[in-house]
């Protein structure tokens, strides 16, 4: 204890002594930051050329209207087929994750963009006994107790009916269901 009582007295004493010390501590620190900083420039610099890019600020479920924020990524890490313009207010035609850079194939202007190939839309009125649906859900589509569509994909949730794109072989089924009102939508795994 004498000799920090005796050290703090000379460093009172003597206070060019005190900031001496103190300066040798910051200098290689202060040298340490900057090399840093300066690896951190050089390391984005041989990134090359950045492009601005779409990325999504949260999850988007196919029907949802986009959602995104700017940032400038290096171009050796953005997708060929990246939207070039803001895609927000566009409909999703498949599912985003936030974070995820939108890309041509992921947006489209309404439903039927949401469609895929060979697969038609069909609304189906929604019963008291429907389950609770959302946008990018995938579903089998029964009546009378039949399985009319194995695999249908919610396009859209009203507070009236559910948009389903269903394949085009199985619309004509269902889109009768749906007119008799004895279609029964049970959600399934992808």
């Amino acid at each position: 204890m004498q000799l920090l009582a005796r050290i703090r007295t000379f460093l009172a004493r003597h206070p060019a002594v005190y900031w001496l010390l103190v300066s040798a501590l910051l200098v290689p620190l202060a040298a340490s930051v900057h090399a840093k900083i300066r690896g951190l420039d050089q390391a984005r610099h041989s990134w090359g050329e950045t492009r601005t890019v779409w990325v999504a600020t949260g999850a988007i479920a196919v029907g949802d209207r986009v959602t995104v924020t700017r940032r400038e990524l290096p171009a050796a890490a953005v997708p060929a087929d990246a939207v070039t313009a803001s895609p927000e207010g566009r409909t999703a035609v498949q599912r985003i994750t936030t974070g995820e850079q939108v890309t041509v194939a992921d947006v489209g202007d309404g439903l039927v963009d949401a469609l895929p190939d060979g697969w038609l839309g069909v609304a189906v009125p929604i019963t008291s006994a429907t389950v609770p649906l959302r946008p990018g859900d995938h579903v089998t589509v029964y009546g009378a107790g039949t399985m009319l569509a194995d695999d249908a994909l919610v396009l859209d949730v009203t507070a009236a009916s559910v948009a389903l794109a269903i394949p085009a072989a199985q619309t004509a089924a269902v889109g009768e269901a749906a007119r008799l009102q004895v279609a029964v939508l049970a959600l399934r795994r992808p």
